[in-house]
């Protein structure tokens, strides 16, 4: 059934009402020119084609799933799409007015909470739907954004463990760059830096679409909150958005206001000069402003075990990069810290690793995490809460 499936990302959906399903492929055909559409009415049959797909690592994007399905629930098929195909985006389909329904509210509310659905879709009942089209085409972008196939703007070639490398996919996906990843062994890789007279290096190469190199320091928009994998609790943002999102229409916004960016520096001194205020800036640039806001942020606090240091970067990171999560696949990882950060960081994790452990050093989370995150902590199956633990130790080979 899924022999010569064709190489574009998946659009699914699932609705026995003949009437809605109709008016829902209708509707989705604006997209069939760059995405596969395929509806239907059966849940089991979606979920078959879905597990023929998973074996073929094919791309999903979207997959949007109705309510009250007879052989398998909506909900029950966008819980198992999470775990065939994490990346995809999933919504749960409703009928117009179905938010005022009390058990259609619920089910909505519960499957956000455990990660179940990204959102809920209203079904179309006009054409053309911009309402519809609205949601789909956000999550199209959030989906190509980070799943997008084909080469990307950037090529970053490493060894996976390379605390260098790390930095360097880490810093590119806190600023929204697209990049591709390949490791020195890879044929890809190889291939890459033959192009560019570097076969055999084991040092971590980036290459622009014209061949120059890239220097980048530690620096990015956004913070400790540009590497959060989703925040839900922020105003404004009903299904959420990562911290790299967040960030970047932050930039957008302020840069439309008139601001400009200079990334990867450090403030190195501030003098008063004249009557107003001297800033100097890594590389030996000064600039004078009348008026100096200091929004000094925060940085991760390391812990305490001299071990850990060697193991910095290969193995051993503080913070969770969204883009990091895909190499520990099927892997047992450990995340310690008890606030939102690590919490948003141990439900992105759990949709790749077998199994997320997260060390929390007091008795509680409830102090320190929000209400969302411990309700979707605890539909995780594969996350385990240890508390009262703290790290003494570790041991690892050095990179």
């Amino acid at each position: 059934m899924i022999a010569g499936v064709s190489e574009l990302p998946l659009i699914m959906a699932v609705d026995e009402d003949a009437e809605a399903l109709e008016r829902i492929t209708g509707e989705l055909q604006r997209y069939a020119r760059d995405y596969r559409v395929v509806c239907g009415p059966s849940t089991q049959s979606a979920l078959e084609q879905l597990e023929g797909l998973r074996e073929k690592e094919a791309a999903v994007a979207i997959v949007l799933a109705a309510r009250g399905l007879q052989d398998l629930k909506g909900e029950e098929l966008l819980a198992r799409v999470h775990d065939l195909h994490p990346h995809a985006k999933r919504a749960l389909l409703i009928p117009w007015g179905g938010w005022a329904d009390e058990e259609t509210a619920d089910a909505i509310r519960t499957a956000m909470a455990v990660g179940h659905i990204d959102y809920y879709a209203l079904k179309p009942w006009s054409t053309p739907d911009e309402l519809f089209h609205r949601l789909v085409s956000e999550f199209l972008q959030e989906w190509r954004r980070a799943n997008a196939p084909g080469r990307r703007e950037i090529t970053v070639i490493a060894d996976p463990w390379s605390p260098s490398g790390y930095a360097l996919r880490n810093l590119l996906a806190r600023n929204g760059v697209p990049h591709a990843f390949h490791t020195c062994d890879s044929d890809e890789g190889a291939e890459f830096l033959r192009g560019c007279g570097q076969g055999g290096s084991r040092v971590p190469v980036v290459l622009l679409p014209d061949g120059n190199a890239l220097v980048v320091e530690r620096q990015s928009i956004g913070g400790q909150a540009g590497s959060s994998a989703r925040i839900r609790n922020y105003l404004g943002f009903s299904r959420g958005l990562s911290g790299a999102e967040l960030a970047q229409r932050a930039y957008q916004q302020a840069w439309v206001f008139g601001a400009t960016f200079l990334l990867t520096r450090d403030v190195t001194g501030l003098r008063i000069e004249n009557g107003g205020h001297v800033v100097s800036i890594s590389g030996g640039i000064e600039v004078e402003a009348r008026t100096v806001i200091l929004a000094l942020g925060v940085s991760y606090r390391r812990l305490e075990v001299p071990a850990l240091a060697t193991l910095e970067g290969a193995g051993v990171f503080y913070g969770s990069s969204p883009s990091e999560a895909r190499q520990f696949t099927g892997a047992s990882v450990y995340v310690v810290g008890g606030a939102n950060s690590a919490g948003q960081a141990a439900v992105h994790l759990s949709r790749y690793a077998a199994k997320v452990t997260l060390v929390v050093r007091g008795e509680s989370l409830a102090a320190s995490m929000s209400q969302y995150l411990l309700d979707e902590i605890a539909g995780k199956e594969n996350v385990e809460v240890r508390l009262g633990t703290e790290v003494v130790g570790a041991e690892g080979d050095d990179p």
